[in-house]
Order: C-alpha cells, then structure tokens, then sequence
C-alpha cells in the first residue's frame, strides 16, 4: 500500500484491471489467428492452381477454353451458395476486431497510462455511493462516476478520495 497526498490509496485493482483485459485481448487476439486458420484451411488451392493453368492453355487451346469456362462457372454457382457463410464470417470479424480494438483502448492503455504516470486526481466534497451488482459506484458533484466503493456505505456522503483519472477507479478513500 502507497501513499498519494496523504491518502493511502491501493493500487492493485487497477493493476489487476489492466492484467485481466490483456488476458481478454491475448484470447480475442487467438480467437483472430484461429478464423485466420479455417479461411485458409478452408481455400480450394488445387482448384484455384487448375483454373490458372486452364487461362494460360486456354488462348491456344479450346478444350482448355471449355473446361475454364465450366470451372468458372461452378466457382461462381460456389460462391453464390457460400454468401451466407461469408457474411458470417465477416460479421465476426468485424465484432473480433471491434472487441480487440474496445479492450486494447479502455481496458488495458488507460488503466496503464493511469498506473505508470500516477495520473490520479484527488476529490473532497460531496459524494453519492450507488449499491450495484458486486462494487458499489460512487458519483460525484460533477457527475463523474467512479467504479469500486466497497470501503464506503451508501449512507456515506462526504469524502476524500482519489481515483485514476482515465479508468475511473477508485484507488483510496479518506472519510
């Protein structure tokens, strides 16, 4: 335990906090390699080399030329059957990547920057401690909310604390 202004404040939640979400993007980074995996598991190589050989047979030779057509056509008919599965897998790439994106910015760099810049603010006045599923969150005069009271009762309603300016989380309380 440490002290910030003469409030002894813990800083492990936060910590904590930020471990936990590179946890989250290690496993959403791995739920990426693996779809990655299945695409390319997935691609008729064999065939995609055959069609290529067919176009350079086929200026010369019309037999080549038919076969290209025939193969073509049954990649388009293909590729109209699997829409569906492409637009799945879109849609999941999209919400893979916009996960990766939500946990990389708030839930692992601003508890960071907060934890290795000491970037806390301290408030004195008037509180408002909400009771909430597992942390009760606490509101302030200005309307910032800040998550992690269970030091405080919600018939609490002056204190000192200090809190992580980007992650909101409150790190000590002085009543």
């Amino acid at each position: 335990m440490s002290v910030y202004n003469g409030i002894p404040i813990n800083e492990s939640k936060l910590v904590a906090n930020y471990v936990l979400f590179i946890f989250l993007f290690l496993l959403t980074v791995a739920a990426a390699v693996f779809l990655i995996h299945l695409q390319l598991e997935g691609r008729d190589t064999k065939r995609m080399e055959r069609i290529k050989k067919l176009r350079a047979q086929a200026a010369t030779d019309e037999k080549a030329a038919k076969r290209l057509a025939k193969e073509e056509r049954s990649l388009k008919k293909r590729r109209k059957e699997n829409r569906a599965e492409r637009i799945r897998t879109a849609f999941l790439w999209c919400l893979i990547v916009c996960a990766g994106v939500l946990i990389l910015v708030f839930g692992i760099i601003q508890p960071m920057q907060d934890h290795f810049k000491k970037d806390y603010v301290v408030y004195t006045g008037e509180i408002e401690v909400s009771p909430y599923i597992r942390d009760p969150y606490i509101t302030l005069e200005d309307g910032t909310v800040v998550y992690g009271g269970r030091s405080l009762s919600s018939e609490d309603t002056y204190a000192t604390i200090v809190y992580a300016k980007r992650s909101r989380r409150l790190l000590g309380v002085q009543k």
